[in-house]
């Protein structure tokens, strides 16, 4: 009974392992109130990189919040246009082509499309 329970959870997380998430993405977690997510290596120095690129592109930053995780850093972006207006959707979705660019590995996109998120 114990080698079917342990193969059972085998094929478990091998099946979960399958569907592993990219190392790094770039998401719009809520276009209504401008809120965009991703996660990037600590190592590229992805704060600056991720201020830079959306001042870069016109649009300012009126909320921030930045967890550290052990393989990464994951941030939240509540944004505005430079006059305080909502961004519409093809402005969002700029700014979201701007900052894959800007974080993401062409493998971590290519996974990406494979899923639909790109």
């Amino acid at each position: 009974m114990n080698s079917s329970m342990y193969t059972a959870g085998t094929r478990r997380t091998a099946s979960l392992q399958s569907v592993e998430e990219p190392a790094a993405w770039v998401r719009l977690v809520d276009g209504d109130r401008s809120v965009i997510e991703l996660k990037s290596s600590i190592a590229d120095n992805p704060l600056y990189k991720s201020f830079r690129t959306i001042r870069g592109a016109g649009v300012d930053i009126v909320h921030a919040e930045v967890h550290a995780e052990q393989d990464g850093v994951i941030q939240r972006f509540y944004l505005v246009a430079r006059d305080g207006g909502v961004l519409d959707r093809n402005r969002l979705s700029k700014v979201l082509a701007t900052l894959r660019r800007a974080h993401l590995s062409p493998r971590d996109v290519r996974a990406l499309r494979l899923q639909g998120a790109a």
